[in-house]
């Protein structure tokens, strides 16, 4: 999500950069330092994209997350519940990247500040079922509701139930 900047955004964005720094000064255990997915790691269920930002001042992007701009995060959740961080900074022909495991309440305020806290996160965060397993147990009952080989039923199949296992 790329937007302008306005004075309100541009205000937001101070706030923002005030609220990451002792996120981003904690000391953390890098997990990985490749750009890779780190294979230590359980594979990830979930992924909330940061969310950037123009600044037509300096001309720059600036992350939501970081509050700097160059510096970007991808948050990952997996099936046993642990919390994983991508940041890459931008660098003059080198990106740098660290992969780092956060706390539920780090996660929590991450989705925050970068406008991602919606149901799927919320449900991700209180150990509920995730937003796939939601659209199964859905998709199964609504296909009950059609008899055999009907239309409605084979339309229900190829969309929600689809993404079962």
């Amino acid at each position: 999500m790329l937007t302008g900047m306005s004075k309100e955004r541009l205000e937001m964005l101070q706030e923002k950069r005030e609220e990451t720094a002792g996120y981003f000064r904690k000391k953390r255990k890098i997990l990985s330092r490749r750009a890779r997915y780190p294979v230590q790691v359980p594979r990830a269920e979930a992924w909330f994209q940061d969310a950037v930002v123009w600044n037509p001042e300096d001309r720059r992007i600036y992350s939501l997350a970081t509050g700097q701009p160059g510096v970007f995060e991808v948050l990952f959740h997996t099936r046993q519940g642990r919390w994983i961080v991508h940041r890459w900074k931008e660098r003059p022909r080198r990106r740098y990247h660290y992969w780092f495991e956060i706390e539920p309440e780090e996660a929590r305020a991450w989705l925050q500040r970068c406008d991602r806290y919606d149901w799927e996160a919320e449900s991700l965060l209180s150990g509920g079922e995730s937003f796939d397993d939601f659209l199964c147990r859905a998709g199964r009952a609504l296909a009950a509701l059609y008899p055999e080989g009907s239309v409605g039923r084979r339309c229900v199949e190829e969309t929600l139930l689809r993404r079962c296992r």
